[in-house]
This record gives C-alpha cells, structure tokens and sequence, in this order.
C-alpha cells in the first residue's frame, strides 16, 4: 500500500501553501485579493501597531467587505491598496555583483505616517456563458 501524502488536496493534486504574507483584503462576493509576499512588484505591510486614528481607517477598509474582520498582529495589505502618493522615494545604494562600481536606485516606502488603503483591487469574476455558435446567430 503507497503512503498517503498529507499535502494532497481533495482531488489527489498538491497543494502548495506559500510562506509569507497574505493580503487580508475582500472584494464584493467574498473574493480575496490574491496577493502575497512573492508577488513580484508587490510589497505587503503590518498594520499600524498603536490605535488611533490611522489604524481605524486601515481596519475599516478591511471591514468594508469583511463586516467583523478585526487584525491579528500579523495582518497585512499589499501594496495595491495604495495610491501613489503615499510612497516616498528613498535613494537605495546597491553593489552590482558583476562590475566594481557601486549604482543608486530609487527605493519606493510608504509614508507610515499617513498611508491609509483606499484602492479596491479586487474585481469580482465574471461569468463566462458558452453560447453556441447556432445560439449567437439568434
């Protein structure tokens, strides 16, 4: 008899749960944004830890869509719930492995101070109807 592999899903297939963070963030219908730490071009970020004002607008954006979501202290949303002026331009210094000459970049942060998500990223999905061809004609 094969051992069972306690990674398989119902219907036998692997499923891969990926460490990192997850955005907590809804969309209408109970969809989930999809993004996590190893999205590439995605960053995610902690909740602010003190209450206030800040936090409250955070947590609200969740409940918007998740009615009594409230924060554990490793929540976080990505960085596509925020618009773009809450990012500032930090110059980052890094050493090319390949040549001797050190290059600047831009680093995008986000402004911790004031950043609060306003963006829903999350479409719903749309139903797609296979019409027949006969049935278009109609």
């Amino acid at each position: 008899m094969a051992a069972i592999d306690k990674r398989e899903g119902a219907c036998g297939t692997k499923s891969k749960k990926q460490l990192g963070k997850y955005c907590v963030a809804g969309g209408p219908g109970n969809i989930s944004c999809k993004n996590n730490s190893t999205v590439q071009g995605i960053s995610m970020h902690g909740f602010p830890k003190t209450e206030g004002t800040l936090r409250n607008l955070w947590i609200k954006f969740v409940q918007r869509h998740r009615p009594n979501w409230q924060p554990s202290p490793y929540s976080a949303l990505c960085s596509a719930h925020f618009e773009v002026h809450f990012y500032l331009q930090r110059p980052d210094i890094t050493v090319n492995q390949l040549d001797t000459d050190n290059s600047f970049q831009t680093k995008k942060m986000l402004d911790r101070k004031i950043a609060y998500p306003t963006i829903d990223t999350v479409q719903p999905e749309r139903e797609v109807h296979n019409i027949s061809d006969r049935e278009h004609r109609k």
